[in-house]
């Protein structure tokens, strides 16, 4: 299972690096992920580091794209994220509060508005799939 998050995270950091500054850079952050001693040597156990590195890179994607784009879709997207951030590792619950800090800091400092309302849908995404998922665990 946790080789499925290794998987993950080296795709979401090849397309990142793809989308943003080419095809050259892209193939190179691929070549070293996929040589890193650590995900070569711990890739394959069964711990939850690596499945809160993979799923917090794709919670900071789409909050990337939440604050760019502004929109419902987004904002439930980014919502998804971070609600499999929250349930891969317990103590995952800090990104939370990071990404509260970093959505305020940027309607303080930024030229574009930023609205509240995206926030508060991404969080209440968040917050739903949580107790759905722990209503289904507990018999």
């Amino acid at each position: 299972m946790m080789s499925i998050f290794t998987v993950l995270f080296v795709t979401l950091l090849a397309y990142y690096i793809w989308k943003k500054f080419g095809d050259n850079a892209g193939l190179f952050a691929l070549a070293l992920a996929v040589f890193c001693p650590q995900f070569l040597g711990f890739g394959h156990l069964v711990i939850t580091d690596i499945a809160i590195a993979a799923t917090g890179f794709l919670a900071t994607m789409t909050f990337i794209k939440m604050i760019k784009d502004q929109t419902n879709k987004s904002a439930i997207l980014w919502g998804l994220a971070l609600a499999l951030v929250a349930l891969s590792k317990y103590i995952a619950i800090i990104f939370i509060a990071f990404f509260i800090i970093a959505y305020i800091y940027n309607i303080l400092f930024s030229q574009k508005q930023a609205r509240v309302r995206y926030l508060l849908i991404g969080l209440i995404t968040t917050y739903i799939c949580i107790v759905i998922v722990y209503a289904f665990g507990q018999k």
